[in-house]
Protein backbone atom coordinates (compact mmCIF):
# COMPACT_ATOMS: atom_id res chain seq x y z
CA UNK A 1 0.00 0.00 0.00
CA UNK A 2 1.72 3.18 -1.21
CA UNK A 3 -0.30 5.29 1.26
CA UNK A 4 0.73 3.29 4.30
CA UNK A 5 2.72 5.42 6.73
CA UNK A 6 5.97 4.33 8.34
CA UNK A 7 7.15 5.32 11.79
CA UNK A 8 10.73 6.38 11.16
CA UNK A 9 13.13 6.83 14.03
CA UNK A 10 13.58 10.48 15.00
CA UNK A 11 16.91 11.81 16.31
CA UNK A 12 17.23 15.45 17.39
CA UNK A 13 20.73 16.81 18.05
CA UNK A 14 21.04 20.08 19.95
CA UNK A 15 24.48 21.48 19.13
CA UNK A 16 25.96 23.65 21.87
CA UNK A 17 26.91 27.19 20.79
CA UNK A 18 26.90 26.59 17.05
CA UNK A 19 26.82 30.02 15.43
CA UNK A 20 25.65 30.31 11.82
CA UNK A 21 28.46 32.71 10.94
CA UNK A 22 30.99 29.90 11.42
CA UNK A 23 29.02 27.17 9.59
CA UNK A 24 30.38 26.68 6.08
CA UNK A 25 27.06 25.51 4.63
CA UNK A 26 25.59 28.86 5.68
CA UNK A 27 28.41 30.86 4.16
CA UNK A 28 30.46 31.04 7.33
CA UNK A 29 34.24 31.25 7.62
CA UNK A 30 36.68 29.74 8.49
CA UNK A 31 36.32 26.07 7.57
CA UNK A 32 35.18 24.81 10.97
CA UNK A 33 32.31 22.51 9.96
CA UNK A 34 33.31 20.18 7.06
CA UNK A 35 31.20 17.29 8.34
CA UNK A 36 28.06 19.35 8.86
CA UNK A 37 28.58 20.92 5.43
CA UNK A 38 28.77 17.46 3.87
CA UNK A 39 25.55 16.41 5.63
CA UNK A 40 23.87 19.60 4.41
CA UNK A 41 24.74 18.72 0.81
CA UNK A 42 23.40 15.19 1.18
CA UNK A 43 20.25 16.16 3.08
CA UNK A 44 17.90 19.12 3.39
CA UNK A 45 19.17 22.32 5.00
CA UNK A 46 16.58 24.81 6.22
CA UNK A 47 18.20 28.26 6.27
CA UNK A 48 15.26 30.09 7.88
CA UNK A 49 14.23 27.68 10.60
CA UNK A 50 14.66 28.98 14.12
CA UNK A 51 14.33 27.92 17.74
CA UNK A 52 14.64 30.96 19.97
CA UNK A 53 16.76 31.26 23.06
CA UNK A 54 20.14 32.55 24.15
CA UNK A 55 20.73 29.69 26.60
CA UNK A 56 20.39 25.93 26.41
CA UNK A 57 17.48 25.89 28.86
CA UNK A 58 15.50 28.13 26.49
CA UNK A 59 16.61 26.39 23.31
CA UNK A 60 15.49 22.96 24.54
CA UNK A 61 12.01 24.25 25.37
CA UNK A 62 11.78 25.93 21.98
CA UNK A 63 12.99 22.89 20.01
CA UNK A 64 10.82 20.32 21.78
CA UNK A 65 7.73 22.38 22.55
CA UNK A 66 7.74 25.22 19.96
CA UNK A 67 7.58 27.53 22.95
CA UNK A 68 9.13 30.97 22.38
CA UNK A 69 11.71 32.35 24.75
CA UNK A 70 10.12 34.55 27.39
CA UNK A 71 11.49 37.39 29.50
CA UNK A 72 12.57 36.52 33.00
CA UNK A 73 13.15 33.01 34.29
CA UNK A 74 13.04 30.35 31.58
CA UNK A 75 10.12 27.92 31.41
CA UNK A 76 12.48 25.05 32.20
CA UNK A 77 13.44 26.66 35.50
CA UNK A 78 9.87 27.45 36.52
CA UNK A 79 9.48 24.27 38.54
CA UNK A 80 5.69 24.49 38.72
CA UNK A 81 5.30 24.73 34.91
CA UNK A 82 6.97 21.55 33.70
CA UNK A 83 4.37 20.96 30.98
CA UNK A 84 4.90 24.09 28.88
CA UNK A 85 2.84 22.90 25.92
CA UNK A 86 2.41 19.84 23.74
CA UNK A 87 5.88 18.53 22.90
CA UNK A 88 7.21 16.33 20.11
CA UNK A 89 8.02 13.83 22.87
CA UNK A 90 4.35 13.53 23.80
CA UNK A 91 3.18 13.44 20.17
CA UNK A 92 5.52 10.58 19.25
CA UNK A 93 4.88 8.75 22.51
CA UNK A 94 1.20 8.64 21.59
CA UNK A 95 2.25 6.95 18.33
CA UNK A 96 4.03 4.21 20.25
CA UNK A 97 7.54 5.66 20.18
CA UNK A 98 10.03 4.95 22.93
CA UNK A 99 12.38 7.76 23.85
CA UNK A 100 15.77 8.56 25.34
CA UNK A 101 17.85 11.62 26.18
CA UNK A 102 21.64 11.33 25.87
CA UNK A 103 23.54 14.14 27.54
CA UNK A 104 27.13 14.16 28.74
CA UNK A 105 26.46 16.81 31.38
CA UNK A 106 24.60 17.35 34.65
CA UNK A 107 20.87 16.74 34.22
CA UNK A 108 20.07 18.52 37.47
CA UNK A 109 21.41 21.80 36.12
CA UNK A 110 18.57 24.24 35.32
CA UNK A 111 15.99 21.57 36.24
CA UNK A 112 16.64 19.84 32.91
CA UNK A 113 15.64 16.36 34.05
CA UNK A 114 12.53 17.57 35.88
CA UNK A 115 11.32 19.49 32.87
CA UNK A 116 12.04 16.70 30.38
CA UNK A 117 10.32 14.08 32.52
CA UNK A 118 7.31 16.39 32.50
CA UNK A 119 7.39 16.32 28.70
CA UNK A 120 7.35 12.52 28.63
CA UNK A 121 10.99 11.44 28.46
CA UNK A 122 11.47 8.11 30.20
CA UNK A 123 15.12 7.10 29.76
CA UNK A 124 18.11 9.31 30.51
CA UNK A 125 21.84 8.95 29.97
CA UNK A 126 23.86 11.54 31.90
CA UNK A 127 27.47 12.20 32.84
CA UNK A 128 27.26 9.75 35.76
CA UNK A 129 26.53 6.96 33.26
CA UNK A 130 29.92 7.37 31.55
CA UNK A 131 33.16 5.76 32.82
CA UNK A 132 35.04 7.56 35.58
CA UNK A 133 37.70 9.88 34.28
CA UNK A 134 35.93 10.72 31.02
CA UNK A 135 34.46 14.00 32.21
CA UNK A 136 36.32 16.93 30.65
CA UNK A 137 35.90 20.11 32.67
CA UNK A 138 32.78 21.19 34.51
CA UNK A 139 30.30 20.69 31.67
CA UNK A 140 30.70 16.96 31.09
CA UNK A 141 32.14 14.34 28.74
CA UNK A 142 33.41 15.14 25.23
CA UNK A 143 30.94 14.99 22.35
CA UNK A 144 32.53 11.96 20.74
CA UNK A 145 31.80 9.83 23.81
CA UNK A 146 28.26 11.18 23.96
CA UNK A 147 27.61 10.19 20.34
CA UNK A 148 29.18 6.77 20.81
CA UNK A 149 26.91 6.10 23.78
CA UNK A 150 23.90 7.37 21.83
CA UNK A 151 24.54 4.88 19.02
CA UNK A 152 24.86 2.08 21.57
CA UNK A 153 21.58 3.02 23.24
CA UNK A 154 19.72 3.50 19.96
CA UNK A 155 20.71 0.01 18.83
CA UNK A 156 18.95 -1.44 21.89
CA UNK A 157 15.56 -0.32 20.56
CA UNK A 158 15.79 -2.81 17.70
CA UNK A 159 12.88 -2.48 15.28
CA UNK A 160 10.77 -0.38 17.64
CA UNK A 161 10.49 3.29 16.64
CA UNK A 162 12.19 5.74 18.99
CA UNK A 163 12.88 9.39 19.59
CA UNK A 164 16.49 10.11 20.52
CA UNK A 165 17.47 13.53 21.85
CA UNK A 166 21.20 14.31 22.04
CA UNK A 167 22.49 17.45 23.74
CA UNK A 168 26.19 18.25 23.19
CA UNK A 169 28.50 20.17 25.54
CA UNK A 170 31.99 20.36 24.03
CA UNK A 171 31.54 23.71 22.29
CA UNK A 172 30.94 25.54 25.57
CA UNK A 173 33.36 27.77 27.41
CA UNK A 174 36.03 27.19 28.64
CA UNK A 175 36.39 25.40 25.27
CA UNK A 176 38.36 22.31 26.28
CA UNK A 177 39.58 19.66 23.84
CA UNK A 178 40.15 15.98 24.73
CA UNK A 179 43.74 16.44 23.51
CA UNK A 180 45.85 18.93 21.57
CA UNK A 181 45.74 16.57 18.57
CA UNK A 182 42.30 18.05 17.78
CA UNK A 183 43.67 21.57 17.63
CA UNK A 184 43.73 22.91 14.05
CA UNK A 185 43.43 26.69 14.54
CA UNK A 186 46.55 28.42 15.85
CA UNK A 187 46.54 30.63 18.92
CA UNK A 188 47.14 33.78 16.87
CA UNK A 189 43.69 33.45 15.26
CA UNK A 190 40.87 35.36 16.92
CA UNK A 191 38.66 33.06 19.05
CA UNK A 192 40.93 30.09 18.33
CA UNK A 193 39.79 28.22 21.48
CA UNK A 194 36.16 28.47 20.42
CA UNK A 195 36.90 27.55 16.80
CA UNK A 196 38.90 24.49 17.83
CA UNK A 197 36.10 23.10 19.98
CA UNK A 198 33.63 24.03 17.24
CA UNK A 199 35.67 21.98 14.77
CA UNK A 200 35.99 19.13 17.28
CA UNK A 201 32.21 19.15 17.83
CA UNK A 202 31.74 18.95 14.06
CA UNK A 203 34.22 16.08 13.84
CA UNK A 204 32.33 14.15 16.52
CA UNK A 205 29.07 14.80 14.66
CA UNK A 206 30.57 13.34 11.49
CA UNK A 207 31.77 10.27 13.37
CA UNK A 208 28.27 9.74 14.77
CA UNK A 209 26.75 9.58 11.30
CA UNK A 210 29.59 7.43 9.99
CA UNK A 211 28.93 4.83 12.68
CA UNK A 212 25.16 5.09 12.15
CA UNK A 213 25.37 4.30 8.42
Amino acid sequence: DSLKSKDYNVVIILLESWLARYVGALGGKPDATPNFDSLAQRGVLFEHFYATGTRTNRGIVSVLCSYPSQAGRSVMRRYSINHASTSIVEILKNRGYQNILVYGGDLQFDNMEGFLRGQGFEKFIRQEDFPLGTKLGRWGVPDQLTYERANEEFAKFGDKPFLGFIVTVSNHEPYLLPSDSFKIFSDNISQSDYLNTFHYSDRALGQFFKISE
